[in-house]
């Protein structure tokens, strides 16, 4: 079931499952990485709930649905603020598993970093992360890779949305982070259409110039 909520301005997933699952069981909530959107997860949301879980995947700010409705907070903030609202619907007693890929692993552990309380939060009973950097120790590490995130953005802001296909094709899923045969799976080519609908490349420099790993705290200590 899709679910627009006009409190928070994020589009999300929900599963039917949500609405059975015993209130103790938690809700599990899946957040997707930088130029991804809620679709990533669907094949996880829907193995949950065949479990019985409650599960919600989310499109983060700058991504997916919630790009169109031009929400420009930190993803952190809006994330928060959608947890929220999915509170007030009825989840209120569930505690929370956050599980979130690249960037939104990121927002995970800021989210339970930043403490339930002062979220206002149901209590987070765990995070599940994976290919997510628990932020840069040292200024000059964080200056170099905010700069670096920022020459990015202003390459993309420039880009004209007919290029951005042919950009992720031939450079950057190419880059040595995706192995030498990503392009190969057999869901690449799904992957490479979910990338493009319907976006501006313009939404992804805002958002990577708000969420780069030179402008979040160190979560090593």
């Amino acid at each position: 079931m899709l679910l627009k909520s006009n409190t928070a301005r994020l589009v999300r997933t929900t599963a039917v499952a949500a609405d059975q699952a015993p209130p103790s069981r938690p809700l599990i909530v899946l957040l997707h990485g930088f130029m991804g959107d809620r679709r990533d997860t669907h094949s996880l949301l829907r193995k949950l709930s065949a479990e019985g879980y409650a599960c919600v995947s989310i499109d983060l700010p700058g991504h997916g649905d919630t790009a169109r409705l031009g929400d420009s907070r930190v993803a952190t903030e809006a994330v928060a603020s959608e947890l929220k609202a999915l509170t007030s619907d009825g989840d209120a007693a569930r505690p929370l598993i956050l599980v979130g890929y690249s960037m939104g692993g990121r927002v995970a552990m800021q989210l339970a970093a930043s403490g339930e309380q002062q979220q206002q939060l149901p209590a987070i009973m765990a995070i599940i992360v994976l290919s997510s950097s628990p932020g840069l120790v040292e200024a000059p590490q964080r200056a170099e890779r905010a700069a670096r995130d920022a020459q990015l953005s202003g390459r993309l802001r420039r880009m004209p949305p007919a290029h951005f296909a042919a950009w992720l094709r031939d450079e950057w899923y190419r880059a040595p982070l995706w192995g030498p045969s990503l392009s190969d799976h057999p869901g690449f080519e799904a992957m490479l259409r979910r990338r493009c609908d319907g976006v501006r490349p313009a939404d992804r420099a805002d958002s990577l110039q708000r969420e780069s790993v030179g402008l979040q705290p160190s979560f090593w200590d």
